[in-house]
This record gives C-alpha cells, sequence and structure tokens, in this order.
C-alpha cells in the first residue's frame, strides 16, 4: 500500500501588503531522501522587499527543509510597515516503502553478498520473512534488521528464487511488500 505526500496550500486573509505578498508562487516540494520530510519554498513577486517569514513552529525563514507532516501556519511581515499576512501550509505523512534487491550472491566475492533492504529502521516492529519454493519460513527477522547472508539455521541455502513478505507492522499485517529474491552463489 503506498500512500504519497499530499500538500495543500490555504492563503488567509487578503494580502495589501508594501512588500508585494501577492506570491509569485508558492512551492512545497518533498526531498525524497528523507521519505516524508517536506521543503517549502515562499517566493514574493519581489523579492527584494525586506519581508519576515515567521512560522508557528519557531523556524523563519522563506526556505524551509526537514519538515514533519503536520500544519504549519507563517506569518509574513512587511519590515519597513509592520504589515502581515498569514498563509497555511499542510504536509500529510509520506509513506515510505522499503526497497528489497531482487537478486544476491553470497558466494564470498565481496560484491552483493548479502542481502539489504532499505528504510527498515523507520519501522521499528516490522516483520521479515523468507520462505523457500515450498512455502517454509527459511529467515526471518523482526524490529530491527540485520543483512541476511543466504544462510538457514547456519547451513547454507541452494541458489534459487526465494518468496519473501516484509510486514511493516508485525502487529497489523495489513500493510505490506511481498515480492521474490534470486539467489545466486
Amino acid at each position: 500500500m503506498k500512500k504519497g505526500l499530499h500538500i495543500i496550500v490555504l492563503f488567509l486573509g487578503i494580502f495589501h501588503l508594501p512588500c508585494y505578498a501577492q506570491f509569485d508562487s508558492l512551492n512545497v516540494t518533498v526531498s525524497p531522501e528523507s521519505c516524508g520530510m517536506g521543503t517549502a519554498v515562499i517566493t514574493l513577486k519581489n523579492s527584494a522587499i525586506n519581508c519576515f517569514f515567521n512560522w508557528n513552529d519557531g523556524g523563519s525563514g522563506h526556505e524551509r527543509s526537514g519538515l514533519k507532516a503536520g500544519i504549519y501556519l507563517v506569518t509574513i511581515v512587511d519590515a519597513s510597515s509592520g504589515a502581515d499576512t498569514n498563509i497555511r501550509i499542510e504536509i500529510t505523512k509520506t509513506w515510505c516503502e522499503v526497497n528489497v534487491p531482487i537478486t544476491f550472491s553470497p558466494n564470498g566475492d565481496g560484491i552483493n553478498d548479502e542481502l539489504g533492504i532499505s528504510n527498515t529502521s523507520l519501522y521499528p516492529n516490522f516483520l521479515f520473512q523468507v520462505f523457500n519454493r515450498w512455502g517454509q519460513i527459511v529467515h526471518e527477522q523482526k524490529k530491527e534488521f540485520k543483512s541476511w547472508d543466504g544462510t538457514s539455521h547456519g547451513l547454507k541455502l541452494p541458489d534459487d528464487a526465494y518468496y519473501y513478505i516484509f510486514f511493516y507492522d508485525a502487529d497489523k499485517k495489513d500493510e505490506y511488500k511481498n515480492g521474490s529474491i534470486t539467489m545466486l552463489r
């Protein structure tokens, strides 16, 4: 199940500021590397005019990064007149998918010897299970991910296609990712 970032921008009030708070553009974007942390950029028509941007979380400036999901109220104040107006920016939580490679080769050559999964630290209650072609669990991990070396109970598993399921929350099991992994030694 994928959820996307939704951005809602609501302008509150009428803009009659000497600092030309008639917006040329208001951009709110997501930094994909941070899986859900947002970036907000507020651009005024005349950027040479001195305005202050005061955010309700204590931040300042016309550009912010590392924003968590939530509602932000930004007061734009003209430095010369003290006139102000407010805007509202809402960033909802982004679903950050784990990435499971489709192949790995635990043959000791130092290249793809272990199966790693990205973004597992974002899901402290995850459950990861790997099954052989007969549906038997050959590998399982919970809560803290450690790269898998292609063994089961200390024995090397044969080259084959294995099937996995990654539950984002082991208690709910309604959000998961599944697929196959090919092991080639």
